[in-house]
């Protein structure tokens, strides 16, 4: 079965070895949202026998997690809406950046074409930014893993 790492965005972050993450606590009450998540996830998939790991944001010091190749890796971010629209999107490194490009895009549009739609979340795509297409992480992990980013 594919293995998966889910990453809750900000957790922990007071401990990373990148000091400009230390105060990143996220919008109001988005830790434990992304922590929530996260769980909730981890626990559909392994049901569905998936192999999950599920980390914090320190996931880049950790070479349990580095020293891998995974099927995907997914950051779990929470949209703060501050756009005066609700809604989310699903990113994936810029892709000169990325050596697993074609599927973390792949993966990427798979599951937006199955979260919003069975959530009723409305799609954004158009909130793409270089916060989540240069996500920090995505230079830790494995020229083989694809990655991408929910929020």
């Amino acid at each position: 079965m594919p293995k998966i790492v889910l990453q809750a965005g900000h957790e922990n972050t007071k401990y990373n070895s990148i000091v400009a993450l230390h105060g990143s606590t996220g919008a109001p009450n988005e830790l434990a949202f992304n922590v929530d998540i996260r769980n909730r996830v981890a626990e559909a998939l392994r049901q569905r026998g998936f192999d999950v790991v599920t980390t914090d944001a320190n996931a880049n010091d950790d070479k349990s997690i580095t020293s891998h190749d995974w099927d995907m890796f997914l950051a779990i971010h929470y949209d703060a809406d501050c756009y005066k629209a609700g809604g989310g999107f699903i990113d994936y490194p810029e892709p000169s950046t990325d050596s697993a490009t074609k599927e973390s895009q792949r993966l990427c549009k798979v599951i937006a074409n199955s979260y919003f739609p069975t959530t009723g979340i409305v799609q954004h795509s158009e909130r793409s930014n270089n916060n989540t297409r240069y996500y920090y992480m995505w230079r830790y992990l494995s020229a083989k893993t694809p990655c991408g980013l929910i929020s």
